[in-house]
C-alpha cells in the first residue's frame, strides 16, 4: 500500500482546489469548519449540545428530524469538492471525507447517543450504474463508522438541485422504504443518524427521516459533510 501511495504522489500527486498547493485536495484553512449542531428546520446553531432535542421547539411540527450535524459550510470551496467527488472521479477525495468523519465521531457522536446506527441516503440503482459508485456509501465504507443500509430509495426522482423548495419536496415524496432484510433490527434500534454528503433545503434528510419514524424509530438525526447557511 505503501508503494502505491508512493507511486501517486509522484505520477498523480494531490493539487487543493482552492490555492494549489500540493498534498491534499483541500487545505484545511480554506474551508469553513462549522462542527455544530444545528435545528434542521431555521438552521439556529447549537455550538455545544447537552439535550437530544436539538431541533427548536418552534419547528419541531415543520421537521421529523431531531437535528442535524454539520462539519463545514456548504460555500463555493466546498461546491468545488464535492462536484469533483460525485462527477469528476475524484474518488480518492473519499479518504479526506473519511479522515473528518473519524474524527466527529469520536469527539461528539459516542458521548452523545447510545444503541445508535448510521444509516446513509440511498441513491437509485440508475443513478448508481451512471455513476460508477455510490459516493455517500463509499465515505462510510471508508471510515470507521458502523453503518447499515436500512433505507432504500425505490423512486427515480428528479435531480434536486434545479427544483424549487415545493417541487424538491413533492419530488421525493414516496422515494424511500425500508430495507426488508433489516426490519427485524427495528426493535431494540432508537436512534439512527442519517447520513448525506451536503443540507441545503433539507428535504431528503426529512423525507428519509419520516419513513424511519413511522416504521418506529423514535430519534432520527442527521449528519452531513456540509450545511448551506
Amino acid at each position: 500500500m505503501n508503494l502505491i501511495k508512493i507511486f501517486l504522489d509522484i505520477f498523480a500527486p494531490k493539487y487543493c482546489f482552492s490555492c494549489f498547493k500540493k498534498g491534499r485536495y483541500f487545505c484545511f484553512e480554506h474551508l469553513n469548519v462549522l462542527n455544530s449542531f444545528f435545528c434542521p428546520v431555521c438552521n439556529l446553531r447549537f455550538p455545544t449540545v447537552e439535550i437530544k432535542k436539538i431541533t427548536c421547539k418552534n419547528c419541531r411540527k415543520k421537521t421529523y428530524l431531531d437535528g442535524i450535524f454539520s462539519i463545514f459550510l456548504l460555500d463555493e470551496n466546498f461546491e468545488k469538492l464535492i462536484y469533483a467527488y460525485k462527477y469528476k472521479y475524484y474518488y480518492d477525495l473519499v479518504n479526506e471525507f473519511s479522515e473528518y468523519l473519524n474524527n466527529i465521531l469520536d469527539e461528539k457522536f459516542k458521548y452523545l447517543f447510545k444503541n445508535f446506527i448510521f444509516v446513509p441516503i440511498p441513491s437509485y440503482r440508475t443513478k448508481i450504474n451512471e455513476r460508477g459508485f455510490d459516493h455517500i456509501k463509499l465515505i462510510l465504507e471508508n471510515s470507521k463508522f458502523k453503518y447499515k443500509e436500512i433505507l432504500k430509495k425505490i423512486k427515480n426522482t428528479k435531480p434536486q438541485a434545479k427544483s424549487n423548495l415545493k417541487e424538491r419536496k413533492e419530488n421525493l415524496v414516496g422515494a424511500f422504504e425500508i430495507n426488508e432484510k433489516f426490519k427485524d433490527e427495528f426493535k431494540n434500534l432508537k436512534t439512527v443518524v442519517i447520513f448525506d454528503d451536503i443540507k441545503t433545503t433539507g428535504s431528503t434528510l426529512n423525507e428519509a427521516a419520516k419513513v424511519l419514524k413511522n416504521n418506529g424509530i423514535k430519534n432520527v438525526f442527521a449528519l452531513t459533510l456540509a450545511i448551506k447557511l
